[in-house]
């Protein structure tokens, strides 16, 4: 495994990450797939599939039977007889909550470290998330809730397995309760892979498809700017929904900014909604929430007082993600090549996606004749200079050196 930093990693290095996360999951005993979750996964991807089908899978799991029956005579639902078979529960709590649950739990059960105080506290709080996409996407993406809630559940289910694997390094950055956009950039300039790139490797192992996959892999990367398809794409939308989601701070104590700040445009921008419908996202989140942790119980610890969290949400949310994307920008224009004219010669320099530079020599017609490749160093960059056979003044020399240095940093 590459003792690099995750942000310094080559494409390659990523890969060979992923394939040593994959061994270590292997030894602390992760299951390559829930088994009763294929078979949801099949109901889940079946259109035509009913209450009836799934009830038929259920029932072949009496611990989420006997979830889905207590949350079906919970006061949320008020059944006015009790309920004692899993087919009535399962017509009073709706296909599209038991598509997400059902699915939602047996990932959350293979993951879950249940005695273990950080993976209960982190499944507590993905639950939240899970209500939360799914509420969004009832709004943004309506084919897609029971997708949204699932996607939300599983965004940070690698932190706990992330410090079962690396250790104290891994639980330092946790213990800090930053907020995630902060946690994730920690996590990559500090260890050898992140909690994103765990829980990439997790869905991988079970098989869970891309439309599910991807938002996850790619929540704390901000959404593409510029016109959105018409119509747009689910998997689009639901990555929007994951890194809205997945910037929430699901701790009321620590979630409000120092500043207020102007949600609208953030929530317009990123999901097209605006503050009203956002603030009945959230409500209706809460409620839910209230009838998902019936579910969750096994694994995971019930978050702190849910009202005062969606209050909170709302502040920070617009924090982490003008931050998110202002990052987004700035490293957008990172990548565009920069030219230099040097003593009759143009030099084009890249910063490549694996962290190198990349210095083009350029005929009169801007067209690449020839290249080098080197890591961002002052010496690296009059080496380079030189290979090309460009001859650069002192003053030359001194001005590529700090753009090279500067698309470094």
């Amino acid at each position: 495994m590459p003792c690099k930093a995750r942000n310094l990693l080559s494409a390659a290095e990523v890969d060979e990450a992923h394939r040593e996360i994959d061994r270590r999951l292997d030894r602390i005993g992760i299951d390559t797939q829930p088994e009763v979750a294929a078979r949801i996964l099949e109901l889940v991807s079946n259109a035509g599939a009913g209450l009836k089908e799934y009830a038929a899978v259920i029932r072949t799991d009496p611990a989420l039977s006997g979830r889905l029956l207590r949350a079906a005579n919970s006061a949320f639902f008020a059944p006015r007889d009790p309920v004692t078979t899993v087919e009535r529960a399962v017509v009073l709590l709706g296909l599209e909550r038991i598509r997400a649950v059902s699915l939602g739990f047996y990932l959350s059960r293979a993951a879950a470290d249940a005695s273990g105080v950080l993976s209960r506290r982190v499944w507590g709080e993905s639950v939240y998330r899970a209500c939360l996409a799914a509420e969004l996407s009832r709004r943004c993406c309506p084919g897609a809730v029971s997708e949204g809630f699932v996607i939300g559940l599983m965004l940070d289910a690698g932190v706990p397995l992330l410090v079962k694997l690396l250790g104290r390094g891994a639980e330092e950055i946790v213990e800090q309760r930053c907020a995630p956009t902060r946690q994730f950039h920690l996590e990559s300039a500090g260890l050898a892979y992140t909690h994103v790139d765990v829980v990439a490797v997790l869905l991988r192992r079970w098989r869970i498809p891309e439309v599910l996959a991807r938002p996850v892999e790619r929540h704390h990367e901000a959404p593409a700017s510029g016109p959105a398809p018409d119509p747009p794409r689910p998997s689009d939308t639901l990555h929007r929904i994951a890194y809205y989601v997945g910037a929430v701070c699901v701790d009321p104590t620590g979630a409000t900014p120092d500043a207020p700040a102007q949600l609208s445009s953030v929530a317009e921008r990123v999901l097209g909604i605006d503050t009203r419908e956002l603030s009945l996202a959230v409500s209706r989140a809460g409620a839910e929430y209230e009838a998902a942790s019936h579910l969750f119980g096994g694994v995971a610890d019930a978050v702190a007082n849910v009202e005062a969290l969606g209050e909170a949400v709302h502040a920070k949310l617009v924090e982490v993600i003008d931050r998110s994307m202002c990052e987004s920008i700035n490293r957008e224009t990172r990548l565009r090549p920069q030219r230099f004219e040097i003593e009759g010669s143009s030099v084009e320099v890249v910063l490549g996606e694996d962290g190198l530079i990349t210095m083009y020599l350029l005929d009169g017609k801007h067209n690449r004749q020839s290249m080098q490749r080197f890591a961002p160093t002052p010496e690296g960059t009059a080496s380079a200079l030189a290979l090309l056979g460009v001859q650069a003044s002192e003053q030359e020399l001194s001005a590529v050196r700090a753009c090279v240095m500067s698309l470094a940093a």
